[in-house]
């Protein structure tokens, strides 16, 4: 079986993206649990050590819902009814 090795630059696949298909493939990343955490850095970044701890926790189970317990999910489920 032959096989074919084609060298493609990522920003010539990115150019010939309309922008519709550019933002289908940015919320399929998000999806899939891929953030702009340097965004997010430069946007809001943490007042104190304790939020930027709290806010790495929370990034660590985003997206991984089905990872947790029933238990652990209602846990959560109640706190943010709190709010």
């Amino acid at each position: 079986m032959a096989s074919i090795s084609i060298d493609v630059d990522i920003e010539e696949v990115l150019w010939g993206m309309s922008d519709r298909e550019k933002q289908k493939l940015v919320d399929e990343l998000y999806d899939d649990g891929f953030t702009p955490k340097e965004l997010e850095k430069k946007l809001d970044p943490p007042t104190h050590a304790a939020e930027s701890i709290f806010n790495e926790a929370l990034d660590k189970i985003k997206g991984k819902w089905n990872m947790l317990t029933e238990e652990e999910e209602q846990i959560i489920i109640n706190i943010s009814k709190r709010f």
